[in-house]
């Protein structure tokens, strides 16, 4: 396997096994918020929406790119990758909308109190609910055309003229409803981006009168809730640049490919990565701004999430190479081979095991910890149960190296022979 090869596999398995989860974890954090302090707004409604479209993103995206480098070709047939790739279009559509509607939200919030932006106000704040839906049915039913050109990939093969990801491929329309359907998709993504950079300019230039404003006033005394709301605008387009950053990057890899019949593979895959960017940082840019959640994720210790997210998916990627060194020695029937590959293989497998023991231990300290998150007091019995589990990763690798490290195991034999004499 070459080096792009392998980056891609990584970065896509870093892409789905750390963002997917890190979307959840806020997902059950707003939800544990609202079962506790029943105190959601409606800008975290929006939010909450927002990072389960990433979730469907980043699996719909992620998983048929993983499927294909570990040569799974024929797992999805064409009822599979039309609803894959309807479920991805659909949840990207919506992303494009719950963003731009965020930054026009925060924009009305921050507005003037004239009769004109009270009224607009005050029906982004009861309807939002209504937006949020009719957000979903539009892309929803908007989408449905893509479904009859996806078709599943038979025998590694497809027609030309297309665009597939190794797993799937999507024909193009008719040249004479082309450019109908450029101009529908493409309209559609122009009109919601263009709206939430002008509600973030909006926002900016409200900001910076503010400021002037408040430049030569000593009193520190300030409104506590307009100051949480110009908080939150700047968080708020923080977002949307980064959503607009990698939306045109993207835009630019598809301009670039747009003459070609067949998208080169290495270009398709840099512009998959990118398309799924927004959807793996965002959670850490919604935490960074979210005092309730980031105390929330410091139960789940984000630092921890990280680290074992990335020894899964290095894990995943070892099982993939020894899957391939397995087929590819399958029919040689010569015996001989490189002391030192069997060697590193043999070490792989019993790092493997390792992995899995710590992630086994890890999996149940955290249900334990989710478990107990909602008592004011734990258990005591609970938590010594937890206290236990939380060692025995400690405990038990010990006697699992030494299992697979003969050069150890024989110096103990040795110990104990000494001994026995």
């Amino acid at each position: 396997m070459d080096i792009s090869s392998a980056m891609t596999i990584i970065l896509f398995l870093l892409q789905t096994s750390i963002g997917a989860p890190a979307n959840a974890f806020i997902l059950m954090a707003y939800a544990q918020i609202a079962y506790t302090e029943k105190d959601l707004r409606p800008i975290d409604i929006i939010l909450c929406h927002l990072v389960f479209v990433n979730i469907l993103r980043l699996l719909t995206r992620g998983m048929p790119q993983i499927m294909y480098y570990f040569r799974l070709y024929n797992i999805l047939d064409d009822a599979g990758c039309k609803l894959v790739n309807y479920t991805h279009r659909t949840s990207r559509g919506v992303s494009i909308c719950l963003t731009s509607f965020l930054s026009v939200y925060q924009a009305s919030a921050l507005s003037p109190s004239s009769p004109r932006w009270l009224y607009l106000k005050s029906r982004a704040q009861k309807y939002y609910i209504h937006y949020i839906l009719i957000f979903w049915l539009f892309n929803m039913l908007l989408y449905v055309s893509t479904i009859t050109n996806v078709f599943a990939l038979k025998n590694g093969t497809s027609p030309t003229f297309q665009f597939n990801n190794g797993v799937c491929y999507a024909t193009y329309v008719d040249s004479r409803f082309y450019l109908c359907y450029i101009l529908i998709f493409n309209g559609h993504d122009v009109f919601f981006v263009g709206l939430m950079l002008s509600s973030s300019v909006y926002i900016l230039y409200v900001l910076k009168r503010h400021r002037e404003q408040v430049k030569y006033i000593h009193s520190t005394r300030q409104n506590s809730k307009e100051t949480a709301e110009r908080r939150a605008a700047k968080n708020v387009i923080q977002l949307v640049f980064l959503y607009a950053f990698f939306y045109g990057a993207d835009i630019c890899f598809m301009i670039y490919t747009s003459p070609f019949s067949t998208i080169p593979s290495h270009i398709n895959e840099i512009r998959l990565v990118i398309s799924s960017c927004f959807a793996f940082l965002s959670p850490f840019l919604i935490v960074s701004f979210n005092r309730k959640i980031e105390s929330y994720m410091l139960i789940f210790n984000g630092h921890d999430v990280f680290f074992v997210g990335l020894m899964l998916s290095s894990s995943v990627y070892i099982l993939y190479v020894l899957k391939r060194h397995r087929e590819q020695v399958k029919y040689i029937h010569s015996t001989r081979q490189n002391s030192k590959e069997t060697a590193e293989r043999r070490a792989a497998k019993n790092v493997i095991q390792l992995v899995s023991l710590y992630a086994f231990f890890y999996g149940v300290d955290i249900c334990f910890m989710v478990y107990t998150s909602r008592f004011s007091t734990i258990p005591s019995h609970i938590n010594e149960i937890r206290l236990v589990i939380s060692s025995l990763f400690a405990f038990l690798s010990p006697f699992l190296i030494v299992s697979f490290n003969r050069k150890i195991e024989s110096k103990f034999r040795c110990c104990l022979k000494s001994r026995d004499k």
